[in-house]
């Protein structure tokens, strides 16, 4: 057997759950094509992983690349590689880099970073993606729909309670990025722009999530002397629209 590169001697921790291992990895391409005993195996480069161990490349599943503008400024994400994390989910606590119903939208993420200097040269969630392609970037990226960032795409400054034909606004908005490739969408209930979300609007969030099978991921409205009621109002919310929450 020849390989691109072999792995040789590693310990070998495969992430489903079995016991480590000493293993041997053969790679061609971009493909494993073998793990076992490859003693007599031959490759372009060889690499010894006696005493280290060798895993599939970690997903962090919370991650604000996005609202640091990191994946654009420092694409290639060299300390995310350097620790093995290989796939990252951005577009947390409510905030994501689109879509942008109106340029309003983008102010969400002044919490975390200043936009100053920041090219921001898409709308639809699509056109994102698009735009992401022609970066260099060194992980795989997925990303949620911030509910704040739609939210204040439609409010604007308003912090109010929206209306039901506002909330079929969202909707819209939300099943044509679904339909693009977000993976989800996220909620952060503490900040002022989705503290007076109704249970209409965050309910009929998750029913279009889970109508997808994609994921909610929540920023609690309170993590102090209020955290058991917070907790309770997205496990609720969640087991009324049926949905896969982290």
């Amino acid at each position: 057997m020849t390989f691109d590169i072999l792995i040789k001697k590693g310990t070998v921790i495969d992430g489903v759950g079995n016991q480590p291992y000493t293993a041997d990895i053969g790679i061609s391409g971009q493909q494993i094509k073998a793990i076992g005993a490859l003693s007599d195996a031959r490759a372009k480069q060889t690499i010894d992983a006696s005493g280290l161990y060798v895993s599939p490349g970690f997903v962090d599943i919370q991650n604000h690349s996005d609202s640091y503008l990191t994946i654009m400024e420092s694409p290639t994400m060299d300390s995310l590689v350097t620790q093995g994390i290989t796939t990252i989910l951005v577009g947390h606590c409510g905030t994501s880099l689109a879509p942008l119903p109106s340029p309003e939208a983008l102010k969400s993420i002044q919490k975390w970073r200043s936009l100053a200097g920041a090219n921001i040269n898409w709308q639809t969630f699509a056109e994102y993606l698009k735009t992401m392609e022609g970066y260099p970037l060194g992980v795989n990226v997925a990303s949620l729909v911030g509910h704040a960032t739609v939210r204040r795409g439609i409010l604007g400054d308003q912090l109010r309670i929206m209306t039901r034909e506002e909330i079929k606004i969202i909707e819209d908005v939300l099943l044509r990025s679904f339909d693009a490739g977000s993976a989800g969408v996220s909620l952060g209930l503490v900040y002022a722009h989705e503290v007076n979300s109704s249970e209409d609007e965050l309910l009929s969030v998750a029913k279009m999530a889970a109508s997808r099978g994609k994921i909610l991921s929540a920023h609690l409205r309170s993590e102090g002397s209020q955290i058991v009621p917070a907790l309770s109002e997205v496990i609720g919310l969640a087991e009324k629209a049926h949905i896969h929450f982290t």
